[in-house]
Order: structure tokens, then sequence, then C-alpha cells
């Protein structure tokens, strides 16, 4: 049993996500472009700290811009009038980080249940961003960063700041045996564990989760967790830990959670 856990933590750490980090808050432009001839299996991440003064009135801003992360008094309830500033960052710091990876032809829109998606934007050009349409797409902002996920298949992506927080709610949202697997829980363990959950439950966009003990976390090799729901197989879930916050990506990656679910049959 130990061996084919081992195995297994091998594989999943040979599909450790390919994390593109802008760290200062001007340097969006050395983020890479998004490449379709990367292997598929590795998850796409891309962070950056945007400046703290982004507004519609921003340099970086353009008109475009600025009507896809704000809309238009026409456009109904999807473009209901953004009061809180800290929002408009958000929105703004997507939009300009999605054209900045995949180019201006495409932009961030919402399904009808909020979650993001890629969609034509008005420079769309079929021959060179059609691709960029099928790519499933996660966000997550905290303190001034944005984190974004591309992958072909499903993923969710959750990034979280070291505030208590999370410790303070533990019981809220771990489950007894979860608990009992962090007998003195730290702050850093309890973020992990939340910001993960949340992680799983962007993936899944299931309401049901919103109460995350129904989502189970098992620890693996470092740099990985496991995720068990009711009505579906072992996800791998990957995380990282940063100065300011903790990242985590549950990544709909098939040959992984194949090889999880095998590995249970022996353990």
């Amino acid at each position: 049993g130990c061996h084919a856990s081992s195995r297994y933590d091998n594989y999943m750490a040979s599909f450790e996500p390919n994390i593109h980090i802008a760290a200062e808050e001007h340097s969006l432009s050395t983020l890479p472009p998004y490449s379709f001839e990367q292997d598929e299996e590795r998850l796409q991440i891309y962070l950056w700290r945007y400046p703290a003064d982004l507004s519609p009135s921003h340099p970086l801003c353009t008109p475009e811009l600025q009507q896809a992360a704000c809309g238009t008094p026409s456009a109904g309830a999807a473009s209901e009038k953004i009061r809180s500033t800290a929002r408009m960052a958000e929105r703004l710091a997507a939009q300009l980080v999605i054209r900045q990876i995949l180019g201006k032809g495409v932009m961030i829109g919402h399904n009808a249940d909020g979650s993001p998606l890629i969609e034509q934007s008005a420079n769309f050009a079929a021959e060179t961003d059609s691709r960029a349409l099928g790519l499933r797409l996660s966000v997550s902002h905290t303190a001034g960063v944005i984190a974004l996920a591309l992958s072909p298949r499903p993923v969710g992506i959750d990034i979280e700041r070291w505030d208590g927080r999370a410790l303070r709610l533990a019981s809220r949202y771990l489950q007894p045996m979860e608990i009992r697997q962090l007998p003195h829980p730290t702050e850093a363990a309890a973020t992990l564990y939340w910001s993960a959950k949340e992680a799983v439950y962007k993936y899944f966009n299931d309401k049901a989760l919103c109460d995350f003990r129904l989502i189970q976390l098992l620890t693996h090799a470092p740099g990985w967790l496991s995720a068990r729901t009711r009505h579906a197989p072992p996800l791998p879930v990957y995380y990282r830990y940063f100065k300011t916050f903790v990242l985590t990506a549950a990544a709909g990656n098939e040959r992984l959670c194949k090889a999880r679910a095998e590995t249970d049959k022996l353990v």
C-alpha cells in the first residue's frame, strides 16, 4: 500500500502546474502568452500584483476594457453599477491579465450562475482567437493579487491571505476527521484547507458544496492534497505557499484522477 501511494505521489509531482508570476505592480508585460503547444496535462497559472490605483482612469485601461469590466447602462443586471473600488480593481485586473496572455480578441464574461468564462471581444478574429474560447477559466483575488488559471479541462483556483480568519472558523468548514488530522491547527494549515475547499467548490461549481464540510481533504506528497466529495472520484489539489497568501488549484486532469482512484484500491 505504501509503495502504491509513493508511486502516486511521484506521479502527481510530475504534473506540477506551470506558474507564471509578475510580482511587481507594473510588470504585467512579463506574463508570457498562453501556449496551446505546451503539455496540455499541465495547468497554466498566472499571478499578478496589480497597481493599488487600478481604476477605469488608469493608463492601462482602454475604453473597451472599461466597458468589459463595468458594463453599459443598457446591459441589465449583468452590468449593474460596481460601487466598490476594490471590486472594480479586481475586474479590471482580470481583464488585463486575460488580454495579456490570450490577446485582445477575447475577454472575461460570466455564465448565468456567475462563474467566469472566456468570450469574444470586439477585436475577435476567428482565425487567431477561436481556440481560446475552448479553454476553462478560474479566477481568484486577495489583497491586490490576482490568480488566473487556464486549462482545456475543468479547473478551480483560489488564493487566501494569512489573516487568521480560517483558523477562527475552522469548526465551520472542517470535518471531524480533518480536525483530528490537525490536533493543533495552525493558521497555515487552516488557511490551506479553507483555500483548497474553495478551489474544489469552484471546480465542481455545485452549490451543494457551499457547505465545505461535504468536501474531505487528505494530505499526500508535499504540494498536493486529495479532495473527496460524495458523488465524484478523488480530485487532486495542488498548493503552494507564498509570503502573504496560499495558492490552491483543483485541476481536472483525467490521468491524475484515474491514478488516484487506482491507488485508493491498493491502500
